[in-house]
């Protein structure tokens, strides 16, 4: 369970990078996953690697029956949002 929440903030983080964001820029996640109890353990730790990365997302969990492909146990969505960057942050990235 760990490794594959830390995988999906990977996975996160890889995509935000190109829109020049990061993981600070997080303003929601939302976690399903086929284990709520273990998840909830992995979150914690998801949401200390979070704030060192300065953000401070909101964080949701929902138990669903089953995801798309067999062995998967979390699925992550993330919002991310540049407000509130200057404009001096923007021509620096």
């Amino acid at each position: 369970m760990p490794t594959q929440l830390r995988r999906c903030l990977d996975a996160v983080a890889q995509q935000l990078q190109p829109q020049g964001m990061s993981l600070a820029d997080l303003v929601s996640v939302r976690v399903r996953t086929t284990d709520a109890h273990a998840v909830v353990a992995s979150v914690r730790e998801i949401a200390s690697q979070l704030r060192e990365a300065g953000a401070a997302p909101s964080i949701s969990v929902l138990a669903v029956e089953r995801l798309p492909a067999p062995g998967q146990l979390v699925e992550v969505d993330a919002t991310a949002t540049g407000v509130g960057r200057s404009s001096t942050e923007d021509e620096l990235r």
